[in-house]
C-alpha cells in the first residue's frame, strides 16, 4: 500500500485522499481496507470514518453473489476528488510550440454523419451480428475519426472479429445513446431519441460525450484514473500548452504513479491525447527546443467541468443551452450547399436527406444531385417540401434554374416504382419535429451526476451498519480499564494491551512525565515488546516505537467516540 501524505487535511479527507490514491474507483474489500494506514488513527478511528464516508455516499458498497462485500469510489466523484486533493499548476512554456495533430473538426459531427448514414442505408448484420465489410468500408468515408486515432491503450471495446476500433467506438457511443438499436438483423435508427439528440446544440451534445468517454477510459486500472483525473484538472483544461514531461514528473512526485512505470504510463498518455486530438478536443504538439511532447485542451474549460461535476453547483441544461446564431446555409448556382458550424442539427438533419455530402468538416460543403434527391423522393419526401425546405432556410435566395433542375428530376423520376423506400424510414421527418424542451432535459439528465450508471454489476447494498454493531466486544471490557488512569499489575497491563490489540484502539500512557496516545500494532519476538505508534508532543506528530512494559506506570484503554 501507498504511503501518504495526509497533513493539513481533515481526518476524512485524509482517508479519503489515501483510499483514492491506493484504488481510485476500483473495487476493494475489507481486507485491503484494513491494510491502509493513516498514521496516528487506530485501526477502530479508522473503520468509523469509513462509515462515516459511506453515510456520505464518498464510498459506495456493493454485494457479491455469495455475500461478499466490495467498497468503491463513485466514478462521477472522481475528478472533484482529484482536484480537491491535488493543486498541479502548469509551468508557462517559453518555447515555440508546432502543432503536430490539430483536433479534428469533432466526435459530435462524427456521430451525426454517422447517423444519417445508418437512416439512409442501414447498417445490415451478419450472422454473427458483425456488420458487413462493405458497411463499413464506407461508413468510414463519412467519418473523421480514424483507426489510428484509438490506440490499443485508449479504450476497452468489443472485438469484432477485425471491425475497425474507431468503428466500433462510435456504434458503441450511438448504443449508449440510445440512438440507434439492433432489428431484424440490422442496426436502424431510434427516431423518437434522435429527434431529442437533434435538438441540442454543440456545448450539449460534447457534455454528454465527456462523461461517457470519461467513464470509459477510467475504468480499466488505477495509474489510468488518476492520469485521466490530471488531465482534466481546471488548470491543464485552461488550453494553455501543457507539456507531458512536466506533467508525468508530478504524477509521479505525488506518488500517483510508481517510477518503475513511467514508460508504460507516458505511452499510455501519449495514445489519450492522440485520441482526444481526434474527437475534435484537443491539439498535439512538439516544441521546437527538445522536441517534447505538447497538448493543449480546445474544449470550453466550464463545459468539462459542468460535464465532469467539478463545482457542487451545476449548469442545468437550460443554462447549457445557448442556441446557435440564426443561420442556415447557403445555396450556390454550381447545387452546392455551404453549411456553417452555427446551423441547429434538425436543420442539417432534413438537409443531409437529399443530399450528398462533399466536404465534412468544421465549414462542410453538400451537394444536391440527382441521386440525392430521386433517392429520397423514393424515401418519401416530396419534391415540394425539398423545395419549400431550402427556400425557408436559405440565407440567400434559391436561384431558378436550381427549383426547374429539381422538378425536372421529380418528373424524370418513375413514381410507379413497385418498391417504394418510405416504408423502411421515415427519419427525413425528425428534422421537422417541434422541440420539446423537458423531453430534451430529461434526456440531458440521465447522463448525469445523479442518476449516473452503476459501475459494477453487483448488487448495491445501501445498508450501513450502526457503529455500536461494530464494536459490540467493547462491552466486554471491565469499565475500570476505560475510566481511570492509573498503574496495573504487570499482568493487568498485558491484558490491557491484549485487548487494545484485538479492539484495534488506543491506550494512553504516562512516558517521560507527559500522557501520550500509544496505538500498540503487535507484540515484536519477545513478548515483552510492543510495536506501535506513540504521539510526540514536541513534533505534534505520531512516530513508530519500541516499548517495554516497564517503561510506563499510569494507563487506560480509550474507547473511540461512536457519536
Amino acid at each position: 500500500m501507498k504511503e501518504v501524505d495526509v497533513s493539513n487535511v481533515t481526518s476524512e479527507q485524509s482517508l479519503l485522499k489515501i483510499i483514492y490514491m491506493n484504488f481510485a474507483s476500483q473495487l476493494f474489500d475489507d481486507t485491503q481496507f484494513m491494510k491502509l494506514r493513516m498514521l496516528g488513527y487506530s485501526g477502530a478511528e479508522h473503520l468509523l470514518l469509513f462509515l462515516s464516508l459511506r453515510k456520505k455516499g464518498r464510498i459506495r458498497t456493493v454485494m457479491k453473489s455469495w455475500g461478499e462485500r466490495r467498497y468503491y469510489i463513485p466514478i462521477e466523484q472522481l475528478p472533484r476528488i482529484h482536484q480537491a486533493l491535488f493543486n498541479y499548476i502548469p509551468p508557462k512554456v517559453g518555447a515555440e510550440i508546432q502543432i503536430i495533430k490539430a483536433a479534428k473538426p469533432g466526435i459530435v459531427l462524427d456521430l451525426f454523419n454517422a447517423l444519417v448514414f445508418i437512416a439512409q442505408d442501414q447498417l445490415l448484420l451478419n450472422s454473427k451480428g458483425i456488420i458487413h465489410k462493405k458497411s463499413v468500408q464506407r461508413l468510414n468515408k463519412k467519418l473523421q475519426l480514424k483507426e489510428e486515432d484509438l490506440g490499443q491503450h485508449v479504450l476497452q471495446l468489443r472485438d469484432n472479429e477485425g471491425e475497425p476500433r474507431h468503428i466500433t467506438f462510435v456504434l458503441e457511443l450511438l448504443d449508449r445513446l440510445n440512438l440507434v438499436h439492433r432489428e431484424n438483423k440490422r442496426i436502424v435508427v431510434h427516431e423518437e431519441i434522435l429527434s431529442i439528440w437533434l435538438t441540442m446544440n454543440t456545448e450539449q451534445m460534447t457534455s454528454i460525450l465527456v462523461v461517457l468517454i470519461s467513464e470509459r477510459v477510467g475504468l480499466s486500472d488505477t495509474e489510468r484514473q488518476h492520469l485521466f483525473g490530471l488531465l482534466s484538472q481546471p488548470e491543464v483544461l485552461s488550453g494553455q500548452w501543457i507539456g507531458m514531461k512536466h506533467l508525468i514528473d508530478y504524477f509521479t512526485e505525488q506518488q500517483l504513479l510508481n517510477r518503475t512505470r513511467i514508460d508504460q504510463i507516458t505511452t499510455i498518455a501519449s495514445a489519450w491525447i492522440t485520441a482526444l486530438a481526434g474527437l475534435g478536443w484537443m491539439d498535439v504538439g512538439e516544441s521546437d527546443d527538445d522536441h517534447q511532447p505538447y497538448f493543449r485542451w480546445k474544449v470550453p474549460l466550464e463545459l468539462v467541468r459542468n460535464a465532469l461535476f467539478y463545482d457542487e453547483v451545476k449548469l442545468s441544461p437550460s443554462q447549457l443551452d445557448t442556441p446557435p446564431i440564426p443561420c442556415g446555409f447557403y445555396v450556390q448556382p454550381d447545387f452546392d450547399i455551404i453549411v456553417l458550424p452555427s446551423i441547429s442539427y434538425s436543420i442539417r438533419w432534413t438537409l443531409s436527406m437529399f443530399t450528398s455530402l462533399l466536404n465534412n468538416d468544421l465549414i462542410s460543403i453538400y451537394k444536391l444531385t440527382m441521386e440525392s434527391v430521386t433517392q429520397s423522393i423514393r424515401r418519401g419526401l416530396g419534391i415540394a417540401e425539398i423545395i419549400s425546405f431550402l427556400t425557408m432556410n436559405s440565407e440567400v435566395e434559391l436561384p431558378d434554374h436550381i427549383v426547374l433542375t429539381l422538378e425536372k428530376w421529380d418528373q424524370e423520376l418513375n413514381h410507379t416504382d413497385p418498391n417504394p423506400m418510405s416504408s423502411e424510414c421515415q427519419c427525413w421527418l425528425v428534422g421537422l419535429l417541434v422541440e420539446d424542451e423537458q423531453n430534451k432535459e430529461t434526456f440531458i439528465k440521465q447522463f448525469g451526476n445523479e442518476d449516473a450508471t452503476r459501475q459494477y454489476p453487483y448488487a448495491v447494498d445501501d445498508e450501513i451498519p450502526q457503529p455500536q454493531l461494530l464494536f459490540q466486544q467493547y462491552e466486554q471490557v471491565p469499565t475500570m480499564w476505560v475510566k481511570d488512569f492509573r498503574s496495573y499489575h504487570i499482568s493487568t497491563v498485558r491484558q490491557i494491551i491484549e485487548q487494545a490489540i484485538l479492539l484495534k484502539t488506543k491506550v494512553k500512557l504516562s512516558l517521560d512525565g507527559e500522557k501520550v496516545d500509544f496505538i500498540p500494532l503487535m507484540f515484536s519476538n519477545n513478548s515483552n515488546v510492543i510495536s506501535g505508534e506513540r504521539y510526540n508532543p514536541t513534533t505534534n506528530q505520531y512516530e513508530m516505537i519500541e516499548l517495554n512494559y516497564d517503561d510506563w506506570k499510569e494507563m487506560k484503554l480509550i474507547i473511540p467516540s461512536f457519536t
